[in-house]
């Protein structure tokens, strides 16, 4: 029953710290702030493969105020508020991350309302651990966002539903599904997650899709023709604990449109990868390899470095070829100075030919509030 409970509280777990500072408890209520902020020094912004000057940057800075009630006969209620920030210059100082009510049962499941971590990201978080080089490769931040309209990251406006099994000696079973409502270029999304756990051995897979209504959605390039769905299917595997001995984890991705506004319109193949072993003096060493290819026909995005489309990024410019293909490798270190403190450093490289990302690196310090 303690690990379906803790599977409930997924969605919640993703937002908060072990270090998160408790502010309440009164035995029934229970409130505490979490976050982190991160200082880096490197030549790579949000994104790799976009070289930029040697600078001081911060990294996701963001704080969270997590609330907790028990409401009696085995009833959970829980709320989430997180915010970003800018912590380096003036400015647009506050953005919302997240934001939901759930209410949780240990028999009957979780169900929960707002802007949360999508059942998509259930199975597909396993290779997001390093600080920098992270997952881009299997359309969680769909159209250069954080997922928030597809349905694939922080998910806007959805309904969530989890619930977890426990099969004895045979390990546990967990299940997601999701739903978001009608938008303006969108139909109505559905989404769903299911992952098998025994001991340190975990495999999951999670789906997300729905019609695109008009070419209103394609803010970048707009086709004349063009497959009116955004789709994106998924599977995970892995091992271990991060931090604790040896964790390897993979991710293989399917998608439709899930780069339009960003790379590429049409069908993509995604691959991520991560070996890290923790060791003792509580340092972690990694190696990554991430891979997205277009499938098929495909519309570039953007054209040139001299494009002025909304939302440009540069770096992310077709080179006429009518295919994409880029990869990467990387590879860092993290180390804990206290519980609450630490210190990284990461560094990539290019190995497709799209989206340069040679000689980049990074290395900072993270507190946790």
């Amino acid at each position: 029953m303690k690990k379906s409970i803790l599977f409930l509280s997924v969605a919640a777990a993703l937002t908060t710290q072990a270090q998160a500072i408790e502010l309440h408890n009164d035995g029934v209520n229970k409130v505490t702030l979490g976050g982190h902020l991160t200082a880096q020094i490197g030549n790579v912004e949000w994104y790799q493969g976009v070289d930029k000057n040697t600078q001081l940057r911060a990294n996701s800075p963001r704080i969270n105020l997590n609330l907790t009630r028990d409401m009696g006969n085995g009833f959970t209620a829980d709320a989430t508020i997180e915010s970003g920030y800018n912590m380096m210059n003036e400015g647009n100082s506050w953005n919302t991350r997240l934001g939901f009510i759930g209410v949780s049962h240990a028999d009957y499941g979780r169900i929960s309302f707002g802007k949360e971590w999508s059942t998509y990201y259930d199975a597909a978080w396993w290779t997001d651990m390093p600080v920098v080089f992270s997952s881009d490769q299997l359309g969680i931040y769909t159209g250069d966002t954080s997922g928030e309209a597809s349905g694939m990251g922080r998910a806007d406006q959805a309904v969530q539903y989890r619930k977890g099994f426990e099969l004895g000696d045979f390990g546990s079973l967990k299940v997601g599904l999701q739903w978001q409502g009608e938008t303006a270029n969108l139909a109505e999304r559905l989404g769903g997650s299911l992952i098998y756990q025994i001991a340190d051995f975990k495999l999951g897979t999670s789906y997300v899709g729905g019609d695109i209504l008009n070419a209103d959605y394609f803010t970048a390039a707009k086709p004349a023709e063009y497959e009116d769905k955004l789709e994106s299917w998924q599977v995970s595997a892995a091992y271990g604990q991060w931090g604790q001995g040896l964790y390897v984890a993979a991710s293989y991705q399917l998608g439709t449109n899930t780069e339009a506004n960003m790379r590429f319109i049409g069908d993509s193949k995604g691959f991520e990868a991560i070996t890290a072993y923790g060791l003792e003096c509580d340092t972690t060493v990694f190696v990554s390899y991430r891979q997205l290819e277009s499938d098929g026909e495909m519309i570039a995005s953007y054209q040139g470095k001299d494009d002025k489309a909304p939302n440009y990024r540069p770096g992310f410019e077709g080179n006429g070829d009518d295919q994409w293909e880029e990869s990467f490798v990387s590879f860092g270190a993290q180390h804990q100075l206290t519980e609450n403190v630490m210190v990284f450093a990461e560094y990539n490289l290019s190995t497709g030919e799209d989206r340069d990302g040679d000689n980049q690196y990074a290395m900072g310090v993270r507190l946790f509030l």
